[in-house]
């Protein structure tokens, strides 16, 4: 009898359904960026940490198909419609991220292929916090007004840098060799973006008929 005992408990032991494996872990979210940074790098096809002209059209569709995406942010008009002013905001973000992440150690190469720099030097990509003159600089080569250094404006401010070493352009150039890479220009455009951002929430003062300034008798 003992074996077909045996036998009778492992066929009813087969039919017992199978422990639920455990459900597999999400991987962390990639270092350098809230949730509007991470919604927004997905639209960073070419991965240069800036959102370019062309990028805009999807992100307007992925903000009117989700009204609740954290890209919501980005237009500060809330009306749908992503101008210069909300591309610079973006790129504010993605710049301040991506000179977060660019920090190599002294000797190394960091992802633009450039020297570290000294011990104690600024990170590659951070700017002069007071940049008046160096904001001055880069809007001359910001040709179309938008706030923003395009891929085809940065050979100029590079022939600039070296025709004048010693121009505020110089700052731009985090590892000192001439040569502009994407983080360099990311730090540009949170300069420029910052200033654009700035200037939008000034108050404009209301016309008054006759010229008269506000609170004149």
């Amino acid at each position: 009898m003992k074996p077909l005992r045996s036998t009778l408990l492992l066929l009813a032991l087969s039919t017992l359904p199978l422990a639920a494996a455990p459900p597999a872990k999400m991987p962390a979210a990639p270092a350098g960026g809230g949730p509007l940074v991470m919604a927004l790098k997905p639209f960073d096809k070419n991965g240069n940490f800036q959102i370019e002209k062309e990028e805009l059209a999807d992100i307007q569709a992925e903000i009117k198909a989700h009204p609740d995406s954290p890209l919501k942010a980005v237009d500060l008009g809330a009306d749908g419609s992503l101008d210069d002013v909300d591309r610079a905001a973006m790129n504010v973000k993605l710049g301040q991220a991506a000179m977060a992440g660019k920090k190599p150690a002294p000797g190394a190469k960091n992802p633009g292929g450039k020297p570290a720099g000294k011990p104690g030097a600024k990170p590659a990509g951070a700017l002069p916090a007071q940049a008046g003159g160096l904001i001055a600089a880069l809007k001359a080569f910001d040709k179309n007004g938008n706030f923003q250094i395009e891929k085809e404006e940065v050979p100029a401010i590079e022939a600039e840098i070296k025709a004048h070493p010693d121009s505020p352009l110089k700052a731009v150039d985090a590892g000192g060799d001439g040569s502009l890479d994407d983080v360099d220009r990311a730090a540009m455009n949170v300069k420029l973006g910052q200033a654009a951002m700035a200037a939008k929430k000034k108050p404009v003062p209301p016309k008054i008929p006759g010229g008269k300034k506000p609170g004149n008798k």
